[in-house]
């Protein structure tokens, strides 16, 4: 009978320590989205893009991206406009970002004077030929996900715990991804994703991060897709934060005439 009481206190502990390590990655996470995406009331950079193939050639992207917080932690707003190349020019890309909901988002493509709507269902598609997805450009809300904690581990000389994010829904490109989140900033690391054999598919890492103002921000980040040898670097120079960029910049109206004020 006692050893039967050890068996079922032991099962007991070892249940209530799985709880709380889920919930402290998921907190980890929690924390980690709003270090990465909700830095400050707004915000506005200018991002250089390389897109590398295999054998090394490069296409570059040049844009203005804002982003301004409905609410911390909950809906946000992005808008990028595009300055170089000749064949992306002013091209615009918005979106409305919901956690409870999918996101809206839309495209303009001046060639054919178009708005785009982006379906639900392409958000993890490419983002303008890179190998970023548009829900990495606008991020992707840990509720979506399970966590799970794996350790921690010293990476480039500082400290991140090791989280797997498992998605609740499927989703077509890969079955879940590893996540490294500094102890010190809550920013992501790196990022592993993995298929349903364990194979690894695509590699994000954070190059580098600065502070600005109060806030740690990366500023240089790798995308690797691992099956098709073949990676987009972004690299982020001046970066501003609460700038007061008003909520009219971002609408569809701007998606066709872009605010020359907030896109220099």
């Amino acid at each position: 009978m006692k050893k039967y009481i050890l068996i079922t206190l032991a099962a007991s502990v070892l249940g209530y320590a799985a709880i709380a390590q889920a919930e402290d990655a998921a907190a980890i996470m929690e924390k980690a989205h709003l270090a990465n995406y909700y830095a400050a009331d707004d915000g506005s950079a200018k991002v250089r893009m390389e897109i590398i193939n295999p054998d090394g050639a490069k296409r570059v992207r040049e844009f203005t991206i804002l982003r301004k917080d409905v609410e911390d932690g909950g809906d946000q707003w992005f808008f990028v406009h595009f300055k170089k190349p000749n064949d992306v020019r002013d091209m615009t890309f918005l979106v409305n970002k919901h956690p409870s909901a999918p996101d809206d988002r839309w495209l303009f493509i001046p060639a054919i004077k178009m708005v785009k709507r982006i379906a639900a269902s392409d958000a993890r598609a490419a983002f303008v030929g890179s190998d970023y997805t548009y829900e990495d450009i606008s991020g992707r809300h840990p509720s979506e996900d399970a966590q799970e904690m794996l350790g921690e581990e010293e990476l480039n000389g500082r400290k991140a715990w090791m989280i797997k994010n498992t998605p609740k829904d499927e989703v077509r490109d890969y079955a879940w991804r590893k996540t490294w989140v500094d102890q010190a900033t809550h920013l992501v690391m790196k990022e592993s994703y993995f298929d349903e054999d364990g194979a690894e598919v695509r590699r994000f890492t954070t190059d580098e991060i600065k502070q600005v103002d109060d806030f740690w921000v990366g500023i240089a980040g790798t995308m690797e897709n691992l099956e098709l040898e073949h990676k987009t670097t972004v690299r982020f120079s001046d970066v501003k934060l609460n700038v007061g960029i008003p909520d009219k910049v971002f609408t569809e109206r701007s998606l066709k005439s872009a605010p020359k004020k907030w896109i220099r």
